[in-house]
């Protein structure tokens, strides 16, 4: 469970944490992230469908796209696009953007021009109560747009950039939500990170499950939609039968904690599995980034824990041979988005990306 519930135990952790640093850090590549109350900024990356454009946020509050080949920017955004969340379409033409003050947004990728303005995503059971957005993904079939936050979950329908109904039940706590790869089931996380799911098409509960011994932060998709893999509070990552949400297997983490708080602050962040299915990535709170053979259930490949931390969201190219992840540092004022091999983890390209949470 999350230790972070007791003030007396947050503190506690820390202590540990940076205990565990100084007497035990592995080798780091970087220096540590800028924080935002404690936490790592979360500051998303998106590659495109054909793997040829990585979408990141920038200092103006715009978004830039990347031309992965040259590691130069091809095009740029407005200021103030929203940069909290991205999601390109399935087809590549359009990438959705989200902000904490409910703001939604569709670009043409090609112009990088506005191309629908969803904003304010708004509270369905309270209107007045803007959505605070942490997460957006298209439908498989590119014709829904769905934003989950704190205070809910939104659904518009791309066409005519109308809302399209709303989850019947939906938690007002929703962190993260996403579709099945055959875009019949929506995955929720919510009411203290259990995990729920909703028929697509009638947007009716048809899940509630309620994890035995532990919280669930972090979900995702096998790619054939069979498994769901969800990251715990103690650095496992629990493979869950997709229909019923039994657990039938658990990665364990290969790394024995030093101190027996550590489990609160390797509570996994975010999961990802490569398109080809073969590969899962995981990120710790404040640990190293993972890969993990999903054939095997073992870690074969970790980078970075002690010094080097990363943020969330993280993308992997539709190859399934390169990782995207933002880091930044206290020491000088330079934040990049680092890509990765999978095999091995070995880093192959920085982009000097501005700060995207220095004036936040």
């Amino acid at each position: 469970m999350n230790s972070f519930r007791n003030p007396c135990a947050a503190v506690c952790c820390a202590v540990s944490l940076t205990l565990a640093i100084v007497l035990h850090a592995p080798p780091a590549i970087a220096e540590p992230l800028i924080y935002m109350n404690g936490t790592p900024a979360a500051v998303p990356v998106a590659f495109s469908p054909d793997g040829k454009y990585l979408a990141a946020p920038n200092a103006t509050g715009g978004i830039d796209l990347w031309d992965v080949a040259s590691a130069k920017i091809a095009r740029t955004t407005a200021p103030r696009a929203g940069g909290d969340a991205l999601s390109f379409s399935p087809n590549g033409k359009l990438l959705a953007s989200a902000d904490g003050d409910g703001h939604v947004r569709l670009w043409d990728t090609a112009a990088a021009k506005i191309f629908a303005d969803l904003q304010p995503a708004r509270r369905d059971s309270d209107p007045n109560r803007v959505l605070d957005v942490t997460s957006v993904e298209f439908s498989p079939d590119g014709k829904t747009l769905m934003a989950a936050g704190y205070s809910g979950i939104c659904l518009w329908d791309v066409e005519s950039k109308k809302r399209a109904g709303q989850l019947k039940g939906a938690p007002d706590d929703a962190s993260f939500a996403t579709f099945s790869p055959d875009g019949k089931r929506i995955v929720v996380i919510g009411n203290r990170y259990k995990l729920m799911a909703w028929d697509a098409t009638t947007k009716s509960k048809i899940a509630d499950w309620k994890p035995p011994d532990d919280d669930y932060p972090a979900v995702a998709f096998t790619p054939d939609g069979k498994l769901i893999a969800a990251g715990s509070y103690d650095g496992n990552v629990e493979m869950l039968d997709a229909p019923t949400g039994r657990r039938v297997r658990t990665f364990k983490r290969d790394v024995t904690p030093r101190s027996p708080l550590l489990p609160a602050i390797s509570v996994i962040q975010c999961v990802r599995f490569s398109p080809d299915g073969k590969k899962l990535v995981s990120i710790d709170r404040f640990g190293p980034v993972r890969v993990w053979d999903v054939a095997k259930g073992e870690c074969i490949d970790s980078l970075g824990g002690g010094a080097a931390v990363f943020t969330c969201p993280i993308s992997i190219s539709p190859d399934s041979k390169t990782l995207a992840v933002y880091y930044s540092t206290w020491k000088e004022s330079v934040h990049k988005v680092v890509l990765f091999d999978l095999s091995p983890l070995k880093e192959v390209k920085r982009l000097p990306v501005e700060s995207p949470v220095a004036d936040k």
